[in-house]
């Protein structure tokens, strides 16, 4: 028990654990460039303790801005850029150092070094589009919530398993639109549904093009 507020503390702030984890993932990119720089054909132009520390705590380093992160959001769900960006950071730190060192030492790159570096490239930019539209889906549910038309669906089809000791249900849904057309959504929802059941959902009717234009609210 503490007469202080504990989110008072600097060290409890969101702010500072999101600034710590982003200062990890520095840190661990460039000892991870700086390692590979060495191990990729510059051997012997710095002491090879240095370079094996570098090498050694980048990847600690990376799962500690992982946790840094997390703690420091306020979502309970896990952030999966927080993982995957500086990981795609780390492997093209990693090639860029490869290929530098080659070319350092005989004056040529290194083909797996570039492989690491359009690997990289390819998950950054993967994470990031995939990371909007999951960011996009999200604001589309809210809007539908709080304005979507209310209408009634069948259930057409079950599948029943478990999520987390709960049991949840697969469903797809069959209902008709303000426009008269019949359409269909396919959801996961907690409890066991059978087929025949009747639900409530909501739903935009401009945005049915998108899955999350349609939520289910309840039986």
């Amino acid at each position: 028990m503490s007469l202080i507020d504990p989110s008072s503390r600097w060290w409890n702030r969101g702010s500072t654990r999101r600034g710590a984890a982003y200062l990890c993932w520095t840190v661990a990119v460039l000892s991870a460039g700086f390692g590979a720089w060495d191990l990729g054909g510059a051997v012997g132009s710095t002491p090879a303790a240095l370079s094996l520390v570098a090498s050694t705590v980048s990847i600690p380093l990376l799962i500690l801005g992982v946790f840094l992160y997390q703690f420091g959001v306020d979502s309970e769900e896990f952030e999966g850029r927080s993982l995957f960006m500086p990981l795609a950071g780390y492997f093209i730190a990693l090639g860029a150092g490869m290929t530098g060192g080659q070319w350092q030492r005989a004056g040529d790159l290194s083909v797996l070094g570039l492989v690491f570096v359009i690997a990289g490239v390819v998950a950054l930019l993967s994470t990031e589009v995939i990371a909007r539209k999951v960011r996009d889906g999200a604001r589309l549910r809210a809007r539908v919530q709080r304005s979507g038309v209310l209408a009634e669906g069948r259930v057409t089809r079950t599948h029943r398993y478990s999520l987390n000791y709960q049991d949840v249900t697969r469903v797809t849904i069959r209902f008709t639109d303000s426009a008269g057309q019949t359409r269909w959504t396919s959801q996961t929802v907690s409890g066991n549904l059978k087929t025949g059941d009747a639900v409530r959902l909501k739903y935009l009717q401009a945005d049915l093009g998108h899955r999350p234009a349609v939520v289910i609210i309840g039986r």
